[in-house]
């Protein structure tokens, strides 16, 4: 065994700094993202329940506790995506594959997100002829990533846009789209699009 040379004393200590500074820069990411994402449903919850307890009529109390569970659901995914996301990142996630109908998973996370729309216009069509196909997916993992999906693109288009959610069979293989008619992503945000909790500019405006 022999000791290291000043070179890779110096070379192994930079690379222990710059290791420790990504991590530093990561966990400023989330810890923003995160804040930043539970602030919405919180603020909700927090609005109505002051709701109920100054204004006490029939609509309040009709309308509070739907706007409530809502925001509370959200809570409750934004937690799973969290989970799920420390499971990819450690490679421990497992999937269970079975046969999903793909047009009632669409249907599903369009029902989902809907009632929280600003009178937006959810649209789904599949551009095969046959129909919707019938996939091998993780029931689970397929109803959140078509959600979120979903969600962004309302969160992302103007008042009463429209969200277009396309599928089609290629290859052996069903691929979906969502459009929407929001801003966009810069080219600069392309680029960062797959990094962890990356997240768009643009995402915090609405036209």
């Amino acid at each position: 065994m022999s000791d290291l040379t000043s070179p890779e004393k110096r070379h192994a200590a930079s690379m222990a700094t710059a290791v420790q500074h990504e991590l530093e820069h990561f966990l400023d990411q989330l810890i923003s993202t995160v804040s930043h994402e539970l602030r919405t449903p919180l603020a909700v919850i927090a609005g109505y329940a002051e709701l109920l307890r100054t204004r006490d009529n029939e609509e309040t109390r009709r309308e509070a506790p739907l706007r409530i569970q809502e925001a509370a659901a959200r809570l409750s995914a934004l937690i799973d995506d969290i989970v799920t996301a420390s499971a990819i990142e450690s490679g421990t996630i497992v999937l269970d594959h079975e046969p999903v109908e793909l047009g009632a998973a669409v249907a599903n996370a369009i029902s989902l997100v809907e009632p929280t729309s600003d009178g937006h216009c959810l649209v789904a069509e599949c551009a095969n002829g046959d129909g919707w196909p019938v996939v091998s997916a993780d029931p689970e993992q397929l109803a959140r990533m078509l959600t979120t999906l979903v969600s962004n693109a309302v969160m992302c288009s103007p008042q009463g846009g429209a969200v277009l959610v396309t599928a089609r069979c290629e290859d052996g293989f069903a691929l979906v789209s969502v459009a929407d008619e929001g801003l966009g992503m810069a080219e600069a945000e392309r680029a960062r699009i797959f990094e962890r909790v990356s997240r768009s500019g643009s995402s915090e405006r609405r036209a």
